[in-house]
């Protein structure tokens, strides 16, 4: 493969690492800033939302799911990317738990990684919800 064609498929996959992160943390923060009652494990969270549904997320493997309303699970990381071929997979950050609760926040640590290039990316975020104590 010539230097400039590999230089190109990396800079495709940071893209996709990128655009995967921003879905990632756009979600996560959307939903945990409204949840309440949150049952934090090191590769789960549950809450209940505003509306009284019970929601969360998990990670299994070396993928990251939402959990549903009608409490089915759907993958957001682990498909191929836009990138062809761009598998991209969840790993801890930094020796850390997925997810924590910190005081009253909760951590959120992951690490994205490429499958084939390795290349990653780490997402870090602590969230406290508006509406615990509201009730």
């Amino acid at each position: 493969m010539s230097q400039t064609v590999s230089f190109d498929r990396r800079a495709h996959i940071q893209e996709a690492l990128l655009r995967q992160a921003v879905s990632i943390e756009a979600t996560l923060f959307q939903e945990l800033v409204y949840g309440q009652e949150w049952d934090v494990s090191f590769d789960s969270i549950r809450f209940t939302t505003p509306q009284g549904r019970r929601k969360g997320f998990l990670v299994h493997g070396d993928v990251l799911f939402v959990r549903l309303n009608d409490e089915t699970y759907q993958p957001l990381t682990g498909g191929v990317g836009t990138v062809k071929g761009c598998r991209i997979l969840i790993y801890p950050y930094d020796k850390r738990p997925f997810f924590s609760q910190e005081g009253q926040a909760v951590a959120v640590s992951l690490l994205l990684v490429e499958e084939e290039s390795g290349l990653s990316l780490p997402i870090t975020l602590m969230v406290t919800s508006l509406n615990e104590g509201r009730r």
